[in-house]
């Protein structure tokens, strides 16, 4: 999977907890330190050290605690196929707006 631009980086206390909410596709990456994460419904916790990372699968809350001192970073992936699905949406906008003018645009197919 392709990533854009840091959303964010954070540096973190040890201790401290950190919760936010993710969607899927979002990168938690450890840029120095050892985080603890763990994912609303899943029973698997992580623990990261410097240079690792996770990709969060689902929607829901994240709740990360620095075990020591800590600097992370998350990564919203690339929205690659917006321009696809904006050009597919004005297409079938054109052919509704088409469809729903003049009859005469239209052939109707008549039972002789």
């Amino acid at each position: 999977m392709k990533y854009e631009s840091t959303f964010g980086t954070l540096s973190l206390a040890g201790g401290t907890l950190v919760p936010f909410s993710s969607k899927p596709g979002k990168l938690v990456r450890v840029l120095s330190g050892r985080v603890w994460i763990t994912v609303e419904g899943n029973v698997h916790d992580a623990f990261l050290s410097s240079g690792e990372e996770i990709g969060l699968d689902s929607r829901g809350l994240v709740v990360i605690e620095a075990l020591a001192p800590a600097r992370i970073e998350w990564i919203d992936p690339v929205r690659q196929h917006s321009s696809i699905v904006s050009l597919i949406d004005k297409a079938f906008s054109a052919v509704r707006n088409w469809w729903k003018g003049p009859a005469s645009h239209r052939t109707e197919c008549r039972a002789g």
